[in-house]
């Protein structure tokens, strides 16, 4: 096999996905938030100007990159943009992870696979933006590439002391508890090699990111403005998930013990027959998804925890090589699995976030160590240890290509964004899509340059209808708890009030809707006669939830105290 051959080919295909993802496609409901938090940030030059999720910190490393593109083009692009700057990443990510597999001597096609693997795994809920989930996935797998090339013996100050405190720091922004993960376990492994020489150095590096991240959060927040993000923030599960459901706990502790269990597992001569257990696993898997049952497997997380469960051990028992590399990617996983679940209000199912990230370096060393225990010449093991990673990579396109996220798969955006707002220039989408924008920009152009409050699930709508988006939460899907609420209260009254606002209830039987509605009522003093009722009936899934067949619309008009339009 020509090992050049096969980095281009793969190079190749990758390039060609990453230009389906920038350019198709268009979800309404979270991916408008993040570019929604972003244009509150280079507007008003602070935090939470319009919605208070706290993980919005993300954008803060980035902020040169989007003020400068801002600063002279504006909002028109802006998507594309940063969904190019998105796939720019990844595929610098693809380069430098097959460069660091290359330098461990492994097979070019196998690295490259792997490192194809590994992009998926940036995006593990199939959202193709810049966000708190992208950017920790990003740098957990800069983490990892750092951790596989560790060598007791580094001397250098850039491996032993900047590359770990700058992922930390970086990571401090995206997601602060894998920030927390990552010091633990880079600390703890030089404590397990009696490396006590690089620790002093090593904490003053962290001490000082620790000192210069919070002097910039400060720079574009308040102390007060950043704890009423966070109290609101919490109301909504984080780390509640995992005791929602009894099995739950029990699930992950079952596979937290198994983790650790598959690091002491004995060497024995049967060991090759866990290579040929997990490929079969993978064929199964990879046969279900093509007869068309990938509906009921769920979304590209789902798929990992499945190929996990089927061929992740599997490929490290085999792996009897290097077993100290192997060890240490278990315990990242476990390490980094517990912080999920525990921190994500997302809970068990954020595990397959980790989940994704080792299991293709788990799959590389197992195949890797399999070939060349079994003598293989260098033509021969590159065949037969292509072939999981080949299927893997398979079953992630598939994943992707049937399983969108709230949105139409990418085959079916047929359509250019034309004509509807300057942020969505360069896209494509589905006739429904613009069918839906059509009917807003018709109904409610009123609210043109209106300061606007929408609560539903569709903060698309902001961008669509030109609105100005008058509000503490940019996606107001739901109240998470009292505290939440109050939260939300009291910032909305800090607020200027807003003209309209648009109430948005996805059929009658839609739960968040009355509760959303009491808060608003109380915060804003809206009244019934102030409001006026639009249905529309759905002509294809675009939205974010499937059994949404009739969405209705309540447009209210705000006055002041002495009866005025606002």
């Amino acid at each position: 096999m020509n090992m050049g051959r096969s980095f281009w080919t793969v190079s190749g295909v990758l390039v060609a996905v990453l230009f389906f993802r920038v350019s198709s496609g268009l979800d309404h409901t979270d991916e408008m938030q993040y570019y929604g938090q972003l244009i509150g940030l280079l507007e008003q030059g602070r935090l939470f100007s319009n919605d208070l999720f706290v993980q919005q910190t993300v954008w803060l490393p980035l902020y040169p990159v989007f003020w400068l593109y801002y600063f002279f083009l504006g909002e028109a692009y802006l998507i594309f943009f940063a969904r190019a700057f998105m796939a720019l990443m990844i595929f610098g990510l693809f380069v430098f992870a097959v460069n660091r597999f290359r330098k461990l001597e492994f097979d070019m096609a196998l690295a490259s696979l792997t490192a194809f693997c590994l992009t998926f795994a940036v995006t593990h809920h199939n959202i193709f933006a810049v966000s708190y989930n992208t950017l920790s996935q990003f740098l957990w797998i800069g983490f990892l590439l750092h951790y596989l090339n560790w060598r007791p013996d580094q001397k250098s100050a850039l491996e032993n002391y900047f590359v770990p405190a700058a992922l930390s720091f970086l990571a401090a922004f995206a997601y602060p508890p894998s920030a927390v993960i990552m010091a633990f376990l880079i600390i703890m492994r030089h404590l397990v090699e009696r490396r006590w020489h690089i620790l002093p150095p090593l904490l003053v590096v962290y001490a000082i990111c620790i000192f210069a991240g919070g002097g910039l959060a400060l720079w574009f927040t308040t102390p007060d403005a950043f704890l009423r993000a966070l109290t609101f923030s919490q109301g909504y599960g984080v780390g509640g998930a995992i005791f929602v459901h009894r099995n739950v706990l029990m699930t992950f502790s079952m596979l937290i013990f198994f983790l650790f269990a598959s690091m002491f597992v004995p060497k024995h001569r049967f060991a090759d027959l866990y290579i040929y257990f997990a490929f079969a696993m993978l064929v199964a898997l990879g046969w279900r998804l093509v007869s068309g049952d990938i509906r009921s497997l769920g979304a590209t997380s789902s798929i990992i925890l499945q190929a996990m469960a089927c061929g992740a051990f599997s490929a490290y028992l085999g792996a009897i090589g290097e077993n100290r590399q192997a060890r240490w990617l278990i315990v990242s996983l476990i390490a980094a699995s517990i912080g999920f679940v525990l921190t994500s209000s997302n809970g068990f199912a954020a595990m397959y976030a980790s989940v994704g990230l080792v299991l293709p370096f788990l799959m590389l060393l197992g195949l890797h160590h399999f070939g060349l225990r079994l003598g293989f010449g260098k033509s021969e093991f590159a065949k037969i240890s292509a072939l999981p990673p080949i299927l893997m990579s398979l079953i992630l396109l598939l994943s992707w290509s049937t399983h969108p996220y709230r949105s139409l798969p990418w085959y079916q955006h047929t359509q250019a964004v034309a004509g509807i707002a300057p942020i969505f220039a360069g896209l494509r989408t589905d006739p429904q899509t613009l069918e839906f924008f059509g009917f807003a920009q018709k109904t409610f152009e009123q609210v043109s340059d209106k300061k606007v409050l929408i609560a539903g699930r569709y903060p698309s709508l902001y961008f669509a209808l030109n609105a100005q988006p008058t509000t503490c939460m940019f996606y107001m899907h739901s109240i998470g708890s009292p505290q939440s609420a109050d939260a939300l209260t009291g910032c909305l009254r800090d607020k200027p009030m807003p003209e309209y606002v648009l109430l948005i209830s996805h059929d009658e039987k839609d739960p968040f809707y009355p509760n959303l509605r009491t808060m608003l009522s109380g915060a804003l003093g809206l009244k019934p006669s102030n409001c006026v009722e639009f249905r529309h009936e759905n002509t294809g899934f675009y939205g974010s939830i499937p059994y949404a067949r009739t969405d209705i619309y309540n447009l209210c008009q705000t006055f002041d105290a002495a009866g005025r339009p606002n």
